[in-house]
């Protein structure tokens, strides 16, 4: 397989001009971020891995000598760099000395392996991969070589801390302290940066197509609605392979010129004993990382130094707000948003309990959403309908363009695949997925709907709500629930919740599992392909 092809958007943004003359969109590429923050504190802390400090003087002279590394071993303009690597220090250097070069960053989750790599190796054709020696008992290196060998992709595989350091594939030899630096590359703002892959849960990754001036505007927007300043400092655990650790983990604390503290392995509380040794004020993650850390807070009986916790990617209680309000101390603020559209909605520092756990906020500044029906047309205020969204920070395609007429509409508009309904001040409410309902003697029925009524019953820390099939009414609604260790939940006890809820007895869950974790993605979300290949095959869980 020949190397080195020249990534370029699939489908740019039809509007992109007209956000640049309203000033929407800046001329910034996302290393310059990082150029400016070392130019303006250059003894400011930028991130703390471990044991590891960088201040962002050492952190931009890392990547400039990584930029002249890799221009020696032939990286071009367009061209790309898969990495894999976990969240260490160096995935943060290798971002930025890729896009410094004028090159095309392509993170990819440790959690992929040979099905997943193959996929991206063959649309991407690297001219580069970096990769983590060993990770979580896994060789990456190894799977990594076994898949490029498979494709035929001949190009220089560089390893993130060998177990034998020293050799010329070493990463440290690349940004040693004797390398030469490089010159960054000249590049136009709507230039791609990133090529992010989602999760695949419901099919192989596909790969989304990011610019420079819509990933700074992701970050730039949040400043503003969440007082954010140069006296914060953000803690990551989310995974920077994916788009919400990028923004947060990556280009936010550059923007601002502030630190960013790494969890390689989220762990509650060894999550609560970083936040509060540094201070870190700010958190993104998703709702079982604010179960289990509201979980050590209590444990430890102290509030926190957060002040705000942006959760994403499944839906959050009433009870864990409250829990996480008064323990953390901390504004919890819902965001919706996907690896296509990074955020389109949320509740910022203020919104009242209901709408942070109702809804999925409202619309960001300069995004637009409209709820169609399944004609396209635009159904009436509160209705539900599939939800598309346009702004920009909008992705410019997929790698693979041939699946571009399916996540866009003729007049390039994102479809989310998600049913929705927006309120008359433009609050959005997830009703559940397009395709994720159960068809039961002919209605329909949400997912979402039964799995809101679940989740906020005590016994319940999480639920997935699966359509299983059945010889007489087609599909019925299967319960899997997660609960709490000695804790009994059966179809009677199902059943008396959703006869308190007032919902329809037709929609009630006919089949009920427990167990004590939900299988998930590497994005967070429960992973209902293999739930349900579970529950279907009779299997113990």
């Amino acid at each position: 397989m020949k190397p080195g092809r020249e990534i370029r958007a699939t489908s740019p943004n039809p509007r992109r001009d007209l956000f640049r003359q309203q000033g929407v969109l800046a001329d910034t590429l996302t290393w310059q971020l990082v150029a400016a923050a070392a130019a303006d504190r250059p003894r400011a802390t930028a991130i703390c891995d471990g044991e590891t400090r960088l201040d962002y003087a050492e952190y931009w002279a890392r990547s400039l000598r990584l930029v002249g590394s890799m221009q020696a071993l032939g990286l071009g303009p367009g061209q790309s760099v898969v990495y894999q690597v976990p969240n260490w220090w160096e995935s943060l250097v290798v971002h930025q000395a890729v896009a410094a070069a004028g090159g095309v960053s392509v993170p990819v989750p440790t959690t992929f392996a040979r099905r997943e790599l193959l996929t991206v190796l063959e649309q991407v054709r690297p001219v580069m991969i970096i990769v983590a020696d060993h990770f979580r008992g896994v060789d990456l290196r190894t799977q990594m070589q076994d898949v490029a060998v498979e494709l035929g992709l001949e190009v220089p595989l560089v390893v993130v801390r060998p177990a034998a350091p020293g050799s010329e594939s070493d990463l440290a030899a690349l940004l040693g302290p004797d390398v030469e630096c490089g010159c960054p590359v000249p590049r136009a703002p709507d230039d791609i940066c990133a090529v992010i892959y989602t999760s695949g849960s419901t099919s192989v990754p596909k790969g989304v197509l990011h610019t420079h001036e819509a990933l700074v505007h992701e970050v730039r927007s949040r400043v503003a609605p969440f007082s954010l300043n140069r006296d914060d400092s953000v803690f990551m655990p989310s995974s920077l392979a994916h788009i919400a650790g990028l923004s947060y983990g990556v280009h936010l604390p550059a923007l601002l010129g502030i630190p960013v503290v790494l969890q390689e392995v989220w762990d509650p509380p060894a999550a609560a004993e970083l936040i509060e040794r540094h201070g870190c004020t700010v958190m993104n993650g998703v709702t079982v990382m604010l179960a289990g850390l509201v979980d050590a807070y209590e444990r430890r009986q102290s509030d926190s130094t957060l002040r705000v916790f942006a959760c994403g990617g499944a839906p959050i209680g009433t009870e864990l707000v409250r829990r996480a309000t008064e323990r953390l101390g901390a504004h919890v603020t819902r965001a919706y948003g996907c690896s296509e559209f990074p955020t389109l909605t949320w509740s910022t520092p203020g919104t009242d309990l209901h709408r942070v756990t109702s809804t999925e906020g409202r619309l960001v500044d300069h995004t637009c959403a409209r709820v169609v029906d399944s004609t396209g047309s635009p159904v009436e205020t509160g209705a539900v309908g599939e939800l598309e969204a346009f702004g920009p920070e909008r992705c410019v395609g997929y790698l693979d363009a041939t699946l571009n007429a399916e996540l866009f509409t003729d007049d390039g508009w994102v479809r989310t695949g998600d049913l929705a309904s927006l309120d008359a001040d433009n609050y959005l409410t997830i009703r559940g997925r397009k395709k994720d309902i159960i068809v039961r003697a002919g209605e329909n029925i949400s997912a979402a709907e039964i799995e809101a009524i679940l989740r906020e019953r005590d016994e319940v820390l999480d639920v997935a709500v699966l359509a299983v099939p059945d010889p007489v009414v087609g599909e019925r609604a299967c319960a899997v629930l997660q609960v709490p260790p000695g804790a009994e939940v059966t179809v009677a006890t199902v059943a008396r919740w959703m006869a308190e809820s007032g919902l329809s007895k037709r929609k009630w869950p006919e089949v009920v599992h427990c167990l004590h974790d939900l299988p998930r993605t590497s994005s967070g979300k429960v992973a209902k392909t293999a739930l349900l290949d579970v529950v279907l095959q009779g299997q113990e869980i």
